[in-house]
């Protein structure tokens, strides 16, 4: 038993870790993800789109401290956010549904 709980121990503080890393990992990058975007809007960068790019994906005036609460609280409800490589999202429905699954025996 014993061995089980410092197994679950080492787990924890490794499953901390990564959460620590994977949230100050980027914001140690030079430049955002959002900086990426107003360069490729190019000469349409007017301020009003620039200011909507920033609040539509999450451009941060916050303190780290606030930025890490409300990373943690993504993580605890599962929304992980706006995808940067996958914008905008595809809200089509797929050819499956759960509707389907009650013609199957």
């Amino acid at each position: 038993m014993r061995v089980s709980s410092r197994r679950l121990g080492v787990y924890a503080v490794a499953l901390v870790f990564a959460i620590v890393v994977n949230f100050v990992l980027p914001r140690l990058m030079p430049g955002s993800p959002v900086d990426a975007m107003v360069a490729q809007l190019g000469p349409r960068a007017t301020p009003a789109a620039i200011e909507a790019i920033k609040a539509r994906f999450g451009a941060v005036d916050q303190p780290m401290l606030w930025q890490f609460v409300d990373y943690i609280k993504g993580l605890a409800t599962l929304d992980l956010g706006v995808s940067v490589k996958y914008y905008p999202p595809d809200r089509r429905p797929g050819p499956w549904t759960l509707d389907d699954l009650d013609r199957f025996p």
